[in-house]
């Protein structure tokens, strides 16, 4: 299958950990066979313009590629910028904060509606997600299924119970050390 992959994250030399959990699943697509087009922004920053630009790349990618199916990652502004300016088979991953968006401000779930009319299905990372999704937007309702980014067990596996740092209580964070996650 011939999937193009468009997504506002993705890990770069200089940001190697900027949505690595996209990069995992495209190494997973292209080992099951399928051939990936990548459009992607590989950095932070650089305004909302660069949103246009990535919404251009899409558009040409498709063109000249011609895939089966669009996958894409966020709802708002790859999800709907691919369901717009493609013409195969969209499916989309809502990872949190676009779900979010759409909760809080009205323009954003306009157009995550748009994005769940149009894409042939929608992947949520957590039920929670789903339900909070299928909730603020009706037209995800029957067609949201549930798909968390996993672990990579050969890179984090538990320790010996006596490789700890000593006794007392232990913290563990689970994502992008940025400041809004508030670490």
């Amino acid at each position: 299958m011939r999937i193009l992959l468009v997504s506002q994250m993705y890990p770069s030399a200089e940001e190697p950990d900027f949505g690595v959990f996209v990069q995992g699943l495209e190494r997973e697509l292209a080992a099951l066979g399928h051939t990936i087009e990548r459009v992607v922004l590989d950095r932070r920053g650089g305004g909302k313009r660069r949103h246009l630009r990535l919404a251009v790349r899409t558009w040409r990618a498709s063109r000249r590629f011609r895939p089966d199916v669009v996958y894409a990652h966020f709802l708002v502004p790859t999800g709907l910028s691919a369901g717009v300016l493609t013409r195969a088979p969209l499916v989309v991953t809502a990872h949190g904060q676009d779900v979010a968006n759409a909760a809080a401000l009205a323009p954003v779930r306009l157009a995550t509606r748009l994005v769940a009319r149009r894409a042939s299905t929608l992947i949520a990372v957590s039920g929670w997600l789903r339900d909070s999704l299928e909730a603020t937007v009706a037209e995800a309702r029957g067609k949201t299924e549930v798909v968390n980014c996993g672990v990579d067990l050969e890179r984090f596996r538990p320790l010996p119970r006596d490789a700890g740092a000593g006794a007392g209580p232990r913290f563990v964070c689970i994502g992008s050390l940025t400041e809004r996650k508030n670490v």
